[in-house]
C-alpha cells in the first residue's frame, strides 16, 4: 500500500503549482471479499461495510489513516452519508485540507457493494457528467466536486475486470487532472479515458 505515498506526494506537487485554492475529491471502492472479484483478504480488512478497518480506508495506508496522519494536512470533518440518506454508496466522508495551500482533499468511500457505482462515478467526473455539491460546516460554505474538481483519484479494486461501466459524455468536458490507483490500471483506464 505504499501507493498512498505516492499519492500524497502528487497531491502535494499539484498543489504547489498555483498559489489558488484546489480542490481534490478522491473515490475509494471500499475492499470486499463479498461482493468484489477481489482475491480474498482478511475478513476485517475485506469488509466493505466497515470503513474503518478496510484495506483502502482504515488500515495504515488507507486514505483515512495515512492522511489523517500526515503532518501536511488537516482533518476538518467527517460525514456519514448513508446515515442520513441509506440511498447513498457512500459510507463515509472526510474532509482534509493541506496547511501550507488550503487546498481541500475530499475523500469518499464507497461501501464495498456499490464499487459498480464508485467506479461511474469517478470516470463520470473526467467525462463531466457526474457534479456533487457538499457542505462544509468548518468552513462554512460549498465544495464543488466530482467533474468540478481540479484533480480526481480513484483507489480501489479495479472494477473494470469484473464488468463495464456507462459513462455519459457532455458537450465540453471539464479540464481536470485525475489518477487511477488499482491493478492493472493503464490496460483498463486508458481506454476510457
Amino acid at each position: 500500500m505504499k501507493f498512498l505515498i505516492i499519492i500524497a506526494g502528487l497531491f502535494t506537487s499539484s498543489l504547489l503549482g498555483s498559489a489558488a485554492e484546489k480542490v481534490i475529491h478522491v473515490f475509494v471502492a471500499l475492499c470486499d471479499n463479498k461482493t468484489q472479484g477481489i482475491q480474498p483478504v482478511g475478513a476485517t480488512i475485506g469488509d466493505g461495510d466497515k470503513p474503518d478497518a478496510n484495506l483502502y480506508w482504515g488500515c495504515s495506508d488507507g486514505i483515512q489513516r495515512y492522511f489523517t496522519k500526515n503532518g501536511l494536512w488537516k482533518k476538518l470533518e467527517t460525514h456519514k452519508p448513508q446515515a442520513e440518506n441509506v440511498d447513498s454508496p457512500i459510507l463515509r466522508r472526510i474532509i482534509f485540507q493541506h496547511k501550507r495551500t488550503g487546498s481541500i482533499l475530499v475523500a469518499d468511500a464507497y461501501q464495498g457493494k456499490h464499487m459498480k457505482t464508485c467506479t461511474t462515478n469517478y470516470l463520470n467526473s473526467s467525462y463531466g457528467s457526474y457534479k456533487a455539491v457538499i457542505e462544509s460546516k468548518v468552513l462554512k460554505r460549498k465544495l464543488h466536486i466530482g467533474a468540478q474538481a481540479d484533480l480526481t483519484a480513484f483507489i480501489g479494486h479495479n472494477g473494470l475486470m469484473d464488468s463495464a461501466v456507462e459513462v455519459t459524455l457532455v458537450e465540453t468536458p471539464p479540464k481536470l487532472d485525475t489518477m487511477t490507483l488499482c491493478c492493472i490500471a493503464d490496460s483498463y483506464f486508458i481506454p476510457p479515458f
